[in-house]
């Protein structure tokens, strides 16, 4: 059926290991939500704080599972391939929510939202709800791996379309902060880009992940 690490996973699908691997994974998707929601309601000009202490306690807690994960992979009798294989993937995994959670850390201390220009809220809008769209599809693209190849590949490209979406969206709101920079101090243009570039990087890293995934792909043969 498989090479080591996929004949593995198969084999020990209810053990902790697996179990942390899936969580750690939903944890990360969560992060991705939680900061499309905070953004939502920061361009209303509500108080987003309470989504963002959820979303850094969610991000600790991946970070707790990665580390387990990594210790129990230093433990287990795969081969130094595959744990290599799926230490990689893990920390790409992990990357997702570390750049959410620094989104939001920028978000926390932006002036409010709902001040900007129209066209420029409308594509910060559009840029999280992709992002959203990019986190779903990349835990998809894990989770089918246990399950199909093929369709976890297909999984892989649908992540680097929505990636591209997103980089073109992430260009556009440049392009408008530059035309109204007139209109916004220069602290909240520089906040703001810092924000727009730790949502970019989210995507990048559920890119990263899904190359990971074609890594394994691969070896799987």
């Amino acid at each position: 059926m498989a090479s080591g690490l996929i004949g593995w996973l198969y084999g020990r699908r209810k053990s902790r290991l697996i179990s942390s691997v899936v969580r750690h994974l939903e944890l990360a998707t969560r992060c991705v939500e939680d900061i499309s929601e905070a953004t939502h309601r920061a361009l209303n000009n509500d108080n987003p704080i309470d989504i963002l202490e959820l979303l850094n306690e969610k991000e600790r807690e991946a970070d707790t599972y990665r580390r387990s994960i990594i210790y129990e992979l230093s433990k287990s009798e795969l081969t130094a391939e595959d744990k290599d294989d799926l230490s990689h993937l893990v920390k790409r995994v992990d990357m997702i929510a570390d750049y959410a959670r620094g989104a939001g850390r920028i978000l926390s201390i932006l002036p409010k939202l709902g001040d900007l220009p129209v066209e420029l809220k409308s594509c910060i809008r559009d840029m999280v709800e992709l992002l959203v769209k990019c986190g779903q599809a990349t835990r998809r693209c894990v989770e089918t791996l246990l399950e199909d190849k093929e369709e976890a590949l297909k999984y892989a490209d649908k992540v680097e379309e929505i990636e591209e979406g997103i980089d073109e969206v992430y260009g556009r709101c440049r392009r408008l902060i530059v035309d109204n920079s007139d209109k916004m101090p220069v602290a909240h243009i520089i906040f703001l880009v810092q924000f727009l570039d730790a949502l970019e990087n989210t995507a990048d890293s559920c890119e990263d992940t899904v190359d990971q995934v074609r890594v394994i792909a691969i070896h799987i043969g």
